[in-house]
């Protein structure tokens, strides 16, 4: 079985591989879970955590999720201060990929904000916790919407900074279970997932209370095929998860 990240993000894939194939959707650190307990013949994850477990993980090229600079639902944000040398930054679940990727920008901004672990998602709760915070996701997409004040789209920045499109996760299999049927599978429910781009707004604004007009603009942004500027990205990434060499 292969299971999705449960995100608007990938409503397209999921309605698209559903329609073809038996499956599951779950969180990132749920995905991870259940393909290394063999749970799942193949999840999606985020790019970080499966560099973390690549002895034990293969890449299926099969789909992923990135954008070529602008995100939205990776978002920087405060009660109302701009940036400052001194942040505090509370991050929320599901973020290893994304908040990697600010590290990142804030270093090259000249900024090494103290970070604030945190279990909630939501941006209200986690702006009560610190002056800025790590949005990601829905609630990313929600806050995007409202009036809150937005201080960086992290992907965009990664682009800016780094001259990549921001991959932010990839499907995996366990090195000793890869299915190529499935993988044929995956790869097709790729192709088809524009088909699914107007049910996708309808779903994702009716069960995640996020604005039509925002999630059309949206799936003009995320893509799922891969090709060498993901490989590019991944590189980049792994280099950058190696301190010692750097």
């Amino acid at each position: 079985m292969i299971s999705l990240i449960d995100f608007t993000h990938s409503f397209p894939l999921i309605e698209a591989l559903s329609s073809q194939a038996k499956m599951s959707r779950g969180s990132p650190s749920d995905n991870l879970k259940g393909v290394l307990d063999g749970k799942y013949s193949m999840a999606m994850v985020s790019l970080v955590s499966y560099l973390e477990n690549k002895d034990d993980l293969e890449l299926v090229k099969g789909a992923n999720i990135h954008t070529k600079a602008q995100t939205l639902s990776t978002l920087l944000v405060s009660r109302g201060k701009d940036l400052t040398n001194r942040m505090d930054v509370a991050v929320t679940a599901h973020t290893k990929t994304t908040e990697l990727y600010m590290d990142l920008v804030l270093s090259r901004m000249g900024i090494s904000p103290k970070k604030i672990y945190s279990k909630a998602t939501e941006a209200s709760e986690l702006l009560e916790e610190a002056e800025y915070a790590l949005v990601i996701g829905d609630e990313a997409l929600r806050y995007f919407h409202g009036d809150g004040k937005i201080i960086l789209d992290i992907g965009y920045e990664v682009s800016h900074f780094f001259k990549l499109e921001p991959l932010y996760a990839v499907t995996v299999a366990r090195k000793d279970s890869l299915d190529m049927d499935e993988v044929r599978i995956l790869e097709k429910a790729v192709e088809l997932s524009q088909i699914f781009i107007m049910e996708s707004i309808k779903k994702g604004s009716n069960e995640r209370g996020i604005s039509r007009d925002l999630l059309e603009y949206y799936y003009t942004l995320i893509s799922y095929g891969y090709s060498m500027k993901q490989d590019r990205t991944m590189d980049f990434v792994r280099y950058m998860l190696e301190p010692i060499k750097h």
